[in-house]
């Protein structure tokens, strides 16, 4: 008997953006996970800052496998700044979902999924 569930909503439905900006708000690190091509998973955990628009950024000293260059930042002064910064990578993460559990908000063992619309 499982007694988790998983409902899907609109990232816009205010109780579902209201949770995801206060967990930003409340946590100092951001643990992100990913599977590489051959589904090696790779995690990282990093201070981070965000933005409005739900971009996450991140600096890092570490090198990250191939499958990660889509997290880099694509703006060329977001590059230059970066370089300032010697041995640290400037990387800019933009989810396409989110997947929440905030159980004072949405109930015991209940995932919220949402898709992040661009």
């Amino acid at each position: 008997m499982s007694f988790l569930k998983t409902v899907r909503r609109r990232i816009s439905d205010p109780p579902v953006r209201k949770s995801v900006f206060d967990i930003l708000e409340d946590s100092p690190l951001c643990s992100m996970a990913t599977m590489g091509p051959r589904g090696q998973p790779h995690i990282n955990t990093a201070y981070f800052a965000y933005s409005p628009g739900l971009e996450l950024f991140f600096l890092s000293d570490s090198t990250f496998p191939p499958y990660a260059k889509w997290m880099r930042g694509t703006r060329p002064q977001e590059r230059r700044d970066a370089e300032q910064l010697r041995s640290y990578t400037f990387y800019r993460f933009v989810p396409s979902r989110v997947k929440i559990l905030n159980e004072p908000v949405f109930g015991g063992g209940v995932f919220v999924v949402a898709a992040v619309r661009r």
